[in-house]
């Protein structure tokens, strides 16, 4: 191997690894990239969670309304999101909106993508909590009695005698 000054020195593997994944010079010159990227990175995600979550506890607390072709609905948009992978409806937003006339730009299909798959899953997890609740009767409860007087335990004979 010759270069323009003459026979290039041959480096061995670790030195070329070295050169290549630890050259001081080019950290330098991309560390403020990573840095933005980085500072994005952890907004969008801040973003996507607030929205996400939000949007799912709104469709559940919709769907807890029982009206059936409003639960049909949300029934659809929820599994539709929950199976399609947040690439394709990454794709599918950037690529298929334009068509439309809305042209989204990279951070806002982001957002918005991750937000509708996130909001599926929590719209799942919020719908399970509201229906493991019973329904209340509408009546009061009796509160629990003693075996031994049939009082209420709050006035119970054994309190007395203690």
């Amino acid at each position: 191997m010759f270069d323009a000054d003459g026979p290039a020195l041959r480096m061995t593997n670790w030195q070329h690894f070295v050169a290549t994944f630890f050259n001081a010079a080019v950290m330098a010159k991309y560390l403020p990239d990573i840095v933005d990227g980085f500072i994005l990175t952890v907004g969008l995600a801040i973003l996507v969670v607030i929205s996400g979550i939000a949007a799912g506890l709104l469709l559940a607390v919709l769907r807890s309304f029982g009206v059936r072709p409003l639960n049909w609905l949300l029934i659809f948009v929820v599994d539709l999101f929950r199976a399609l992978p947040p690439l394709v409806v990454i794709v599918l937003i950037y690529f298929g909106l334009p068509s439309l006339g809305f042209e989204p730009s990279a951070f806002g299909t982001t957002w918005a993508s991750l937000s509708l798959v996130l909001m599926s899953f929590a719209e799942e997890i919020f719908w399970a909590g509201i229906t493991a609740v019973p329904k209340a009767s509408g009546k009061p409860r009796a509160p629990p009695a003693c075996r031994s007087c049939k009082r209420s335990v709050r006035w119970c004979c054994r309190r007395r005698s203690a």
